[in-house]
C-alpha cells in the first residue's frame, strides 16, 4: 500500500466517523387530529439538520416546528382534541435512507480511489 492510498483511507475513515457522530435527523409530526367528527391520524415527516448523535433529540420550539409543518393553530379545535401545536405531537428520528446513502456513496468512491492510486510494479 501506497502514501496516497493510505491518505484515501484515512480520509474515507474520517468521514463515516463524522457521518456516524453527526447522523442526518428528520423531524416527525404525529397528531391525532379530527375531521368531520371523526379522529385520525396525521403524521408527515420533514428533514432535519445534522446534530451530534450523544446531543438532546427532543424538540424544544414549538413555533419552529409549527412553520415548519405549516400548521393551522387557528382553526376549529374539537374540545376533546389537544391542540395540534404542542410538543408532545414533534420528534426527531435518525434519517437511515439518507444515512445509508452516504455512508454506502463515501465507501464507493474510497474505493474508486483506493484501487485507481495503487502503482503498477512488474
Amino acid at each position: 500500500m501506497n502514501l496516497p492510498q493510505r491518505i484515501v483511507l484515512i480520509l474515507g475513515f474520517l468521514a463515516i466517523l463524522g457521518m456516524a457522530l453527526f447522523p442526518p435527523w428528520v423531524y416527525v409530526y404525529d397528531y391525532p387530529g379530527c375531521c368531520s367528527g371523526r379522529i385520525h391520524a396525521q403524521r408527515s415527516e420533514r428533514p432535519g439538520s445534522y446534530h451530534l448523535i450523544f446531543g438532546q433529540h427532543i424538540p424544544q420550539d414549538s413555533t419552529g416546528l409549527v412553520a415548519l409543518f405549516n400548521i393551522d393553530t387557528t382553526g376549529p379545535k374539537a374540545p376533546l382534541i389537544p391542540a395540534p401545536d404542542r410538543l408532545e405531537f414533534f420528534s426527531l428520528r435518525i434519517d437511515g435512507g439518507r444515512l445509508t446513502v452516504q455512508l454506502v456513496g463515501t465507501l464507493l468512491l474510497t474505493a474508486i480511489l483506493y484501487f485507481a492510486l495503487r502503482s503498477n510494479r512488474s
